[in-house]
């Protein structure tokens, strides 16, 4: 998924400007299950949220867990037929669909590569599409191949069943790598976001915590993370890394599952705000860019309130899906004049931040320039490079969508 977010960095504001973008028995209820929780969170292993999913999905079975945004699939085991289980992030039952497996437990971890999700309650690893169909199967070295997580970087699969040896594993069913362990693993997943990773994460059945392990070194780490819920008297569940997860400003989270009473799911930190980030709210009625900041216009826009170091200033985002629209309201300064100018940064590679050199013609990243003088509004875009912390002019550059000039009235 591309990246996009913009910095506005205000050096002088116009009044207004305006701007367009081209399992196991349950035996304890968790003290805080179900009741969707949003604490504040910025550490490793912070409780984000934890869902009820048993009561919306009727099934106290449920085993693994992974996230396809903007929703959760769930595995279940049921008496009248194994299911899989669609919820949303609040953990409303949006779809469900039978498995086709027929052991009692049927599948248990989860893992996606982008295409299909992978399950396995035999020696083999079935994958599927998110409406359910079985598109084949991958050899195991387990049976069944319970916890399972996928590798982007390499295109390989990691397995494990309970305390049996860590596998990767490739498209084949090839072993490439196997580690030794001792842990009753349940569910795993691929952690290539956090420094000095990549890392794989288990969550284990002996203590219910999730542990942190490394391919690179085939061994523990030695961080863990132990603010589990239900884990008095719950097993350890599926476990899922979300690299992306925009209910916490772009944070990438572990989310796993907690057989208890009833079945949760759960979401832990593990990398708080990988970006700056902003929202848009979504409309159906575009606004008109002609530097005027109406109500009429401007209602149900999303807002955010700065406080400047000359000047307070509101920004107004809309999306259509076609164009990000965006206003700024510098609170202080109700006239134009001379000299008035907004900038509004892009980071357009991606990597969350400037280059530390120009090079024109390969710089991209930099700011739409927007200054008034003489009654006239300029928009030119501007390359830009991180100059000891300071981010400087490179050269006029793509895009140039945006480039224009206009007379004010």
């Amino acid at each position: 998924m591309k990246r996009v977010f913009f910095i506005i960095a205000v050096i002088t504001l116009f009044a207004t400007a305006a701007f367009v973008l081209a399992g196991a028995a349950n035996n304890e209820t968790a003290p805080n299950a179900g009741q969707n929780a949003e604490p504040f969170a910025d550490a490793l292993g912070d409780l984000l949220f934890t869902t009820d999913v048993q009561t919306t999905t009727g099934c106290a079975g449920l085993l693994g867990v992974e996230y396809v945004a903007p929703y959760f699939y769930l595995t279940g085991a049921n008496a009248t037929g194994n299911m899989v289980y669609v919820v949303d992030a609040d953990g409303a039952l949006v779809d469900s669909f039978l498995q086709g497996t027929s052991s009692e437990w049927g599948w248990r971890d989860l893992a996606y590569d982008g295409a299909y999700l992978y399950a396995s309650d035999s020696a083999s690893i079935q994958y599927f599409t998110l409406d359910g169909t079985v598109a084949g199967s991958i050899p195991g070295p387990e049976n069944p191949n319970r916890a399972l997580a996928y590798d982007p970087d390499t295109d390989h699969f990691w397995v494990a069943n309970y305390a049996s040896d860590i596998s990767e594993i490739n498209r084949s069913g090839t072993v490439i790598n196997s580690y030794t362990n001792t842990k009753s693993i349940y569910g795993m997943a691929y952690d290539n976001i956090s420094e000095g990773g990549p890392f794989l994460w288990m969550f284990v059945q002996d203590d219910n915590v999730i542990y942190q392990f490394s391919p690179a070194t085939g061994a523990y780490t030695g961080v863990s993370i132990t603010n589990i819920p239900g884990a008095s008297g719950g097993y350890a569940g599926g476990l899922c890394f979300v690299n992306e997860w925009e209910e916490t400003d772009a944070s990438a989270i572990l989310v796993g599952l907690m057989q208890t009473e009833p079945d949760v799911i759960f979401g832990s930190m593990i990398v708080d705000e990988l970006w700056p980030t902003v929202k848009a709210n979504y409309t159906n009625d575009a606004p008109t860019i002609d530097g005027e900041i109406t109500v009429e216009e401007w209602d149900g826009a999303y807002v955010l309130e700065y406080e400047g170091a000359e000047q307070d200033f509101t920004v107004y985002l809309k999306d259509d899906g076609d164009y990000l629209y965006g206003a700024v309201d510098a609170l202080d300064d109700t006239t134009l004049g001379n000299g008035d100018i907004l900038r509004i940064y892009f980071d357009n590679d991606n990597d969350d931040a400037l280059p530390t050199s120009c090079v024109p013609g390969t710089n991209t990243d930099g700011y739409y320039h927007i200054t008034y003088n003489a009654a006239t509004v300029s928009l030119v875009y501007l390359t830009a490079w991180d100059n000891g912390g300071t981010p400087t002019t490179c050269a006029s550059g793509p895009p140039t969508a945006m480039t224009d000039r206009k007379s004010v009235g």
